[in-house]
């Protein structure tokens, strides 16, 4: 059966995508072994579907479009950076995203919840809204990376999501690209 590598998250908006592509730039100097993600792939992941049967794809919709009616549209600010899981083995780059009202975290839950009722099964990790900046491949110049990471402070203006995104990924050899499916409006 053919199935879709899909995933529920919010598209950063155009101009973090070009503040945080000035700070990777500053970051590329240092010749360390990471890929970079490009500009257009900078998103935050809500809920991480995985191989998906296409059949499901209108019923994760009418869920979502359930879930966003009750949430209003976020206030957003890109703050802070980091890596996961910790610097002594870091595997990616991260900016943190902030949201004072507890709406984001609500609405990650309300997704997770819904879309378990299709049969997705749960997620206990707990929920560190993020943008991932690059993938560490290796060690290679890594330490001079890291130093100058944890010195960066990052914080951008205030943004608004107004929508949440369906997200198919494909994977290809030189990385992985994405497609929106669906845009559903915050309507609360």
């Amino acid at each position: 059966m053919i199935t879709l590598r899909l995933f529920i998250g919010i598209n950063a908006h155009p101009l973090i995508k070009e503040e945080i592509s000035v700070l990777k730039n500053t970051l590329k100097q240092f010749n360390a072994d990471v890929r970079w993600e490009s500009p257009a792939k900078l998103h935050m992941t809500l809920r991480f579907l995985g191989s998906t049967n296409p059949a499901l794809l209108p019923e994760i919709v009418s869920v979502l479009e359930s879930v966003c009616t009750s949430c209003p549209p976020l206030r957003i600010r890109y703050s802070g950076t980091g890596c996961f899981p910790d610097r002594r083995r870091p595997r990616a780059l991260w900016v943190g995203i902030k949201e004072d009202s507890g709406e984001l975290v609500k609405l990650q839950k309300a997704i997770t919840h819904g879309v378990g009722t299709l049969g997705f099964e749960s997620d206990d990790k707990e929920f560190h809204p993020h943008v991932t900046l690059g993938r560490i491949r290796s060690f290679t110049n890594i330490n001079r990376l890291l130093d100058k990471w944890e010195s960066t402070t990052f914080e951008s203006q205030p943004t608004v999501v107004t929508h949440v995104d369906v997200f198919k990924s494909e994977l290809h050899s030189e990385g992985s690209s994405y497609t929106v499916l669906n845009s559903i409006p915050l309507r609360g």
